[in-house]
C-alpha cells in the first residue's frame, strides 16, 4: 500500500472518511458512515491508496486538535503501537499534520500486552501493577 501511494504525490483529490461504524470524537455522529470521494478519470491506483493512508491520519489529527483545544497543552509527540505503524509514509504523514513527534514502540501491538497484564492482575499472577517488569 505505501509503495503504490509514493506513486503519486498527493491523494488528487481523493478523500476517505473512514467512519465504517460512526464518527465519535469530536463529531459524535454515530449515525456517518466511510465514504471514498474525489475519484475521476484521472485517479490512479496510487491515489487511492494514499487517500486511504491518510483518512485515518485526518481523523487522529483532529482528535488530538480537539484534546488541544479543551486542555490548552499542545501535543508534541505521540507513542504509536499496531500494524500501521510500520508503514513510514503514514507515521511521516501523522507527524506532519500534528507537527509532532511520532514514536513507534519496539512492540509492535501493545494492546496485547496491555490485555495480558490486565489479566494477570485480575487472576492475581501479579499483586499490583508494580509487580510487572516492563
Amino acid at each position: 500500500m505505501e509503495a503504490e501511494a509514493l506513486t503519486v504525490k498527493d491523494s488528487g483529490d481523493v478523500y476517505f472518511v473512514p467512519a465504517f461504524q460512526g464518527i465519535y470524537s469530536p463529531h459524535w455522529r454515530g449515525d456517518a458512515r466511510a465514504i471514498l470521494i474525489g475519484m475521476s478519470l484521472n485517479t490512479e491506483r496510487g491515489h487511492l491508496m494514499r487517500a486511504l493512508i491518510e483518512g485515518p491520519l485526518f481523523r487522529s489529527t483532529e482528535i488530538v486538535q480537539a484534546m488541544t483545544k479543551d486542555t490548552g497543552v499542545p501535543i508534541k509527540s505521540m507513542v504509536v503501537d499496531g500494524g500501521m505503524t510500520v508503514n513510514n509514509l503514514m507515521m511521516q504523514t501523522q507527524a506532519d499534520l500534528m507537527n509532532a513527534d511520532i514514536i513507534r514502540k519496539e512492540e509492535k501491538e501493545i494492546t496485547a500486552i496491555g490485555a495480558a497484564i490486565a489479566a494477570g492482575l485480575h487472576v492475581k499472577y501479579w499483586a499490583s501493577l508494580s509487580d510487572v517488569e516492563s
